[in-house]
């Protein structure tokens, strides 16, 4: 089928089946006379037959029943692929994955993390409450503002080019906030892409450890040292170097490693809907075993005493919980710390029983993520 004649079917089902102040008949007439330009004659008496027998159709002979097939009721009425519904309720429950299918159709919140080595939270908000609708403190973290229906988009902004914030949801500042180096650490960032992470690490300490950001790809690194410059993050060390095989000697020790993993990607499917439909099941049984490489290869380069940050963008248990208990029961010198430890009293409603961070959408309001900090000892 022609894809023009196929999105105007699309778009016509649309309109009938979910838009209350269209009447059916003024749906059928619109997209049938879109394709009558450009389209044979019998194409325009196709799409208004199947258009009106859409009309005439009763909508329970086009939704499954919730109780009898809750994975195909799920994937139609929200638009995502059976597997990925599947999944969510092997995770979740059925409830709970109709909860955040539903709210990774919503539009995601603007988060920013401001730069507070060059402006106060309050200032910046202050000044962009001017630029949009509404600017708000972020839930859990000091250095997080949530803006609403900017006038522009933000990057556009003098503030953005003076490096006074980047754009970051709450849930991937608050992995960053787990590793928080002090003055004169040294930080390993395995996975650095952008330099999202690293240069939140960087903040953190004021500009003064060294945060050595390995990536094996050469042009997120340039990203990454654009965003490095724009927000004078000068104590950022960018290689291009494959996880698997950290360029060091075995002698080298950090006191804060991040790895920030490469996983299916299913906590951000609100900003990347992309995702549901570029994945597949076969991603969530193929990434446990590359993860698991990545943390076997970084962790000897933990000085005892230090953290480890293992963390994900994904709602799976074989990608999150499964390879930090794998990891452990093999190295009885490695534990885990309680996040407790590390974040306010206002993130205990993010931390799981274990002690790990387990964020999710539909509750917190924030992207999906998972984390699990690590240290050594002798």
């Amino acid at each position: 089928m022609d894809p023009v004649v196929r999105n105007a079917l699309r778009l016509g089902a649309f309109q009938i089946r979910f838009l209350t102040r269209i009447p059916g008949f003024a749906a059928v007439n619109e997209v049938v006379e879109m394709v009558k330009v450009g389209q044979p004659a019998k194409v325009s008496g196709f799409v208004n037959a199947v258009l009106r027998d859409l009309i005439r159709s009763p909508q329970s002979e086009i939704i499954p029943d919730e109780t009898a097939d809750p994975v195909n009721y799920l994937a139609i009425t929200t638009s995502n692929p059976n597997w990925l519904v599947a999944h969510f309720i092997s995770e979740l429950g059925q409830t709970e994955a109709a909860a955040l299918l539903t709210a990774n159709n919503l539009q995601a919140p603007i988060t920013i993390r401001v730069n507070t080595r060059r402006i106060a939270r309050n200032k910046l908000a202050a000044i962009l409450s001017d630029l949009a609708e509404k600017v708000e403190p972020g839930q859990f973290l000091p250095d997080a503002l949530h803006v609403y229906s900017p006038i522009q988009p933000l990057e556009e902004t003098p503030m953005f080019r003076a490096g006074l914030f980047l754009i970051q949801d709450e849930a991937s500042q608050l992995v960053g906030h787990l590793a928080a180096p002090d003055k004169g650490q040294m930080v390993l960032d395995i996975c650095a892409g952008a330099g999202i992470k690293a240069t939140y690490l960087a903040q953190h300490a004021g500009d003064e450890a060294i945060v050595v950001a390995v990536d094996i790809h050469r042009g997120r690194l340039a990203e990454l040292r654009q965003n490095a410059k724009r927000l004078g993050a000068k104590s950022i060390v960018a290689i291009a170097a494959d996880a698997v095989a950290p360029p060091f000697g075995v002698q080298v020790k950090f006191d804060r490693i991040l790895l920030d993993a490469p996983c299916s990607g299913l906590g951000v499917i609100r900003r990347r809907p992309d995702v549901k439909w570029n994945k597949t099941a076969s991603d969530l049984t193929r990434l446990p075993a590359l993860q698991s490489r990545f943390l076997e290869s970084v962790a000897p380069y933990l000085k005892p005493g230090g953290r480890l940050i293992y963390a994900t963008c994904t709602l799976n248990q074989a990608e999150n919980q499964q390879v930090i208990h794998e990891f452990v029961k093999g190295h009885p010198n490695y534990r885990i710390i309680p996040v407790t430890q590390i974040l306010s009293s206002t993130c205990s409603k993010l931390t799981s029983r274990e002690g790990l961070l387990v964020t999710v959408t539909h509750h917190h309001g924030i992207d999906t993520f998972f984390a699990a900090v690590l240290t050594r000892h002798e």
